[in-house]
Order: C-alpha cells, then sequence, then structure tokens
C-alpha cells in the first residue's frame, strides 16, 4: 500500500487530547503536583509580515492566491519529521519529529520551533521532548499566542508553550478524548469524545475546563455511520468544523460543519484520492493532498472556487496564520519545504 495513504488513514485533526474533563459538567483534568505555572500570552495576535514578490500566484475564484517560499531551511540530517501536524503562533513554525535536544543528546521525539525572520526560516531551536509517533504525532494545536503539544516528561502531559518559555506543572493527560483543535484567537478548545461526540471546552492555563457537549453520535446525524471518528479542524465564535474519513480505499475525507449550538450545517466533498489535511481561514475552507492537489471552497457560500493541481508543491501539512493566510509544509522523501499562501 502506498505509504502515503498509510501515514494518512490517521491524519488530520490535532491533539489526541486524552484530556482533561468528561464532558457535562466535570471542571477538569487532574492536576500535576501543585499549581499549574503554564505561561500566558494572551496578547492580541499581531498580523504576519508578508515580504517581497510571491513565488507563485493563481486565481482562486474573484481572488488571487499568493505563495510564497520560506527559504533557510532544507532537509536536515539532524531531524527526521514524524509528527502529523504542523502549527504557527507569533513568528515561529512549530513542528514535531526525532532529532537533538539542547546537549546534542538525540532525542525520539521532540517540539521543535522554527522561527521566520525576514521571510527566511532560522535555525530549528529544541523545546522540550514529546510524543511524535502514532496517534500521539497530531497532538499540536494553538491557543492563542500558546503552542499545546503532548509532553513527555512525568507522563503523558499537556505542554503549553507561549512563544518564550515552557509551562511547569503541566496538567495531566486523560483518556477521555481523541482529539482536539485551538484557535488563534481566543482560549476555545474543539474536542471529540467517543469517536463522534462533539465538545467545547476553555483553556484555563494548562487545563481545559468547562467543557460541554455541543453533539453527539453525529455519524448517524450526518448519515455517515460506517465512517472514521470525527477529528478537530477549526472553532470560533460562531461555527466548528470537523474532518472524517468516509472511504478506506481511497482515503476520501469530508469536512462536517456545525453552529456552536451543535446544529449540523453542511459537508464539504474532499478530494478522492490521496488526501492531505483541511484548514479553515476567515473567508476559506482548505484541503491539501499529494501529488500537489488543492481543493478551496469559499467559505460564505459554499461553492468550490478552486480544484486543481499546483506547480512544483506538495503541500499535505497546513495550519491557519490568522486571516486568510495559510501555512503549508511539504515533505517529500524527507525534504521539508514551507510556504505561506495568502488568499486575502
Amino acid at each position: 500500500m502506498n505509504p502515503k495513504k498509510l501515514a494518512l488513514c490517521l491524519l488530520t485533526g490535532l491533539l489526541s487530547a486524552a484530556l482533561m474533563a468528561g464532558c457535562g459538567g466535570d471542571k477538569g483534568g487532574d492536576k500535576g503536583s501543585g499549581t499549574s505555572s503554564a505561561p500566558k500570552n494572551d496578547a492580541p495576535i499581531a498580523k504576519f509580515e508578508l515580504k517581497g514578490e510571491p513565488d507563485m500566484t493563481f486565481p482562486v475564484g474573484s481572488k488571487t492566491a499568493k505563495v510564497y517560499e520560506l527559504k533557510g531551511l532544507a532537509a536536515d540530517e539532524n531531524f527526521d519529521f514524524t509528527g502529523r501536524r504542523i502549527a504557527f503562533a507569533g513568528d515561529a513554525i512549530y513542528i514535531c519529529g526525532e532529532g537533538k535536544d539542547n546537549n546534542g543528546k538525540e532525542v525520539e521525539g521532540a517540539l521543535y520551533k522554527l522561527p521566520i525572520k525576514d521571510m527566511k526560516l532560522n535555525q530549528k531551536e529544541f523545546i522540550a521532548e514529546c510524543y511524535a509517533e502514532g496517534d500521539s504525532a497530531r497532538n499540536l494545536t494553538v491557543s492563542g499566542g500558546n503552542i499545546l503539544f503532548e509532553q513527555k516528561a512525568d507522563g503523558h502531559k499537556l505542554g503549553v508553550y507561549s512563544g518564550i518559555s515552557l509551562g511547569k506543572e503541566p496538567a495531566k493527560w486523560k483518556d477521555d478524548y481523541d482529539t482536539m483543535a485551538g484557535t488563534l484567537y481566543g482560549d476555545d478548545i474543539l474536542m471529540v469524545r467517543s469517536l463522534d461526540t462533539i465538545c467545547v471546552g476553555k483553556r484555563d492555563l494548562s487545563e481545559i475546563k468547562n467543557v460541554k457537549e455541543l453533539a453527539k453520535n453525529v455519524r448517524e446525524t450526518v448519515k455517515l455511520k460506517d465512517a472514521q471518528e470525527l477529528i478537530p479542524v477549526y472553532i470560533d465564535d460562531n461555527e466548528v468544523f470537523l474532518s472524517c474519513q468516509t472511504n478506506f480505499d481511497d482515503f476520501s475525507m469530508v469536512l462536517l460543519n456545525f453552529d456552536r449550538q451543535g446544529k449540523y450545517l453542511r459537508t464539504f466533498d474532499g478530494i478522492k484520492n490521496d488526501p492531505g489535511e483541511w484548514a479553515v481561514t476567515k473567508h476559506f475552507i482548505i484541503q491539501a493532498g499529494y501529488d500537489g492537489n488543492m481543493l478551496i471552497y469559499d467559505r460564505e457560500n459554499a461553492k468550490k472556487v478552486f480544484d486543481s493541481q499546483l506547480r512544483d508543491m506538495e503541500p499535505t501539512h497546513i495550519f491557519p496564520m490568522g486571516d486568510d493566510m495559510l501555512l503549508m509544509c511539504s515533505d517529500h522523501f524527507g525534504e521539508l519545504k514551507f510556504y505561506i499562501m495568502n488568499l486575502e
């Protein structure tokens, strides 16, 4: 079987958030010893500043997509990307994989920071050991200006990195939730319990509290009883989006859309063969595919505005950067390349 497909079978979503409280009233998960001292970064999200001319442009409905390649980092013999997510916060990319810590010791899984300056990627920085294989490799997301990940030290913990420092005494993970996704603009956390029960909570330092159930038995509601588990993709004040694998043979994945009261709104059909991740921006819904395929919907009217193969790009990992900017990563035979697509 195509190894890309095998990886994709477990792809998309974020944070196996085995973490925090049960749906419907539990006020949070187990705490570490003592009071949580996770750093807090709730500063307004500054718009990332694009510089120079784009390396590629193409029409997307009435807009023109502009793509910029981030230079300065190609294949790294001291790093092996094993994660299933990338993330962005501040002026940096976050990615998990096998590499070395600050003392030169090889680690099986770690979170690394790739600072961006003047449209170039600087040397990667080791943050902390994390789980970077299997389902846990999806455990990477954003919450305001913070990066959340599954920290390896002292067992399964919720690591919170502010962009400057790592929180101490993080909360313990719990097995109630399968996956989760945060947002650049606040502390709301979208989660899934028992494969297709949608929950929303609030991050408070290193805990998820006030968890409420939005919808349960979702696969029956959308008439996809034989589909795989739901994977959180995006949350804002009005809507939530979750992906769902519907066909094991070609790994087709749809994107399900609900309002914040749990009402089902619509389903977006995805790429049929070798699909990659979904992402949602202010005005667009995007799915990347292996072999360079990309699918884009207008979020307001749900109309397809782009469905084609990109030239010289295979951005299988994507992550929103705020407004209508998208971070894209191509992992082609171990060579990592990063791009920013602006759809404004």
